[in-house]
């Protein structure tokens, strides 16, 4: 998600949104939000370092928002979230 100030994401407001917009299985899990996207020389965006990046928080130095089967709304993604999916705690 693209954003031209981060701080204006409000979590919850989009959370409600897609639950409203969307069935339950389109709903994304990660949601990372950044201030511009990078493109190649075609204006085509670079999508293969977002996915080599995924949600690894050691790679990805923009916030990262989580949303699991439990929960309504977002919540940043840290290390002890990203430790149980790691440990298939947490399943998707």
């Amino acid at each position: 998600l693209t954003l031209k100030n981060i701080n204006d994401f409000d979590p919850k407001a989009f959370s409600r949104h897609l639950h409203e917009k969307l069935p339950a299985y389109a709903v994304p899990i990660f949601i990372r939000i950044r201030e511009q996207e990078e493109i190649t020389g075609t204006f085509k965006y670079r999508k293969v370092e977002l996915k080599k990046e995924h949600y690894d928080l050691n790679q990805v130095d923009e916030p990262i928002f989580f949303m699991s089967h439990q929960q309504t709304q977002f919540v940043p993604l840290d290390n002890q979230i990203l430790y149980s999916i790691k440990q298939q705690e947490i399943r998707f």
